[in-house]
C-alpha cells in the first residue's frame, strides 16, 4: 500500500456567541481555520455560524492519527463537558489523503466510538485521492 497522508482537527462550531471562549478552551493548539458568522467564505455565502478548526495530529497512517487525537479528548474531559454547556459543536474531522483510491478502509472500536458519543463529538472522515506530488 503506498503511504498515506492523515490530518486530524476537532471542528468547533457555535451560534451563540461564544466563540473566543470554546477556542480558549485549547490555549496550546494550533488553529488551522477560524470564521465567524456572517464572514463571507470561498464560496462566496456568508457562515451561518463561528467557529475554528483546532488541529489535533498528523501522519501517515489512520491508527496512529485517530489515537493521538482521542489522547487529546481523553486528557481534557471537562473541557469537552464545558463546550457542550456552552452548546458548541464537536466535529472530529479526519482527512485521508491516499493514491490508491477508495479500496483503503480503516477501523474504529466501540470503545473509540464511545469516548467520541461521551464526549459530544461527531466523526467525520473524508478520503482525497493525491498524487505524489500534491497530497
Amino acid at each position: 500500500m503506498d503511504e498515506l497522508d492523515v490530518t486530524a482537527s476537532l471542528r468547533l462550531r457555535t451560534s451563540e456567541g461564544n466563540h473566543e471562549e470554546a477556542i480558549r478552551s485549547f490555549p496550546q493548539s494550533r488553529i488551522d481555520a477560524e470564521w465567524r458568522k456572517g464572514q463571507e467564505h470561498r464560496l462566496g455565502r456568508r457562515h451561518e455560524d463561528s467557529g475554528a478548526n483546532v488541529f489535533l495530529a498528523e501522519g501517515h497512517d489512520f491508527s496512529s492519527v485517530f489515537e493521538r487525537s482521542l489522547s487529546v479528548i481523553r486528557l481534557k474531559p471537562e473541557v469537552f463537558r464545558r463546550l457542550r454547556e456552552l452548546r458548541v459543536e464537536l466535529e472530529l474531522d479526519i482527512g485521508v489523503f491516499s493514491a490508491e483510491g477508495p479500496e483503503v478502509s480503516f477501523g474504529v472500536s466501540a470503545d473509540d466510538m464511545g469516548l467520541l458519543a461521551a464526549s459530544g463529538i461527531r466523526l467525520r472522515v473524508s478520503m482525497y485521492l493525491s498524487d505524489d506530488t500534491n497530497p
